[in-house]
């Protein structure tokens, strides 16, 4: 799929492609917008996800989101915001399906990874690849976090 649409967003989707049990994305951060997360935009992201800065994150400083997401690049935080919006929704129905939710929910929860590289950093493209269990709760999720950004990034 390939979405012309949203040149005036900060953040946008180029093109995505559903395989199997992971999606791929590129998207571009607009021109004159930041490319890395500064403390502002990570603190507002915090605000509506604070889950993300205890997310697995594998990088050369820690083991967590949270050791890098002050200056990383935006299309990371994008990614981590998917992963995010992916756990929860699937939290939330392991939640309702369990008659002991808080101890078997956790324990059967789906594990999301994903990766980020820039395609071109110069052009402010990147590939975001993530796994899903559901294709159109992963559509969604992609959404949601778009949405997230792209709020916070016009500000």
């Amino acid at each position: 799929m390939t979405r012309a649409s949203g040149e005036h967003l900060p953040l946008r989707v180029i093109r995505v492609a559903v395989h199997p049990g992971r999606m791929i994305c590129d998207v571009q951060v607009r021109k004159g917008v930041s490319r890395y997360a500064s403390a502002e935009i990570m603190g507002a992201v915090l605000e509506k996800r604070p889950a993300l800065r205890h997310h697995a994150c594998i990088n050369d400083v820690g083991p967590r989101f949270a050791d890098v997401m002050m200056g990383t690049s935006i299309p990371h935080v994008l990614e981590h915001v998917i992963i995010d919006i992916q756990v929860q929704d699937a939290l939330q129905s392991a939640f309702q399906s369990v008659s002991h939710p808080s101890a078997q929910a956790r324990k059967h929860a789906p594990l999301f990874v994903g990766t980020t590289e820039w395609i071109s950093e110069d052009a402010g493209t990147a590939r975001v690849e993530f796994s899903f269990i559901d294709d159109i709760q992963a559509m969604k999720a992609l959404r949601q976090a778009l949405d997230l950004l792209n709020e916070i990034l016009k500000s």
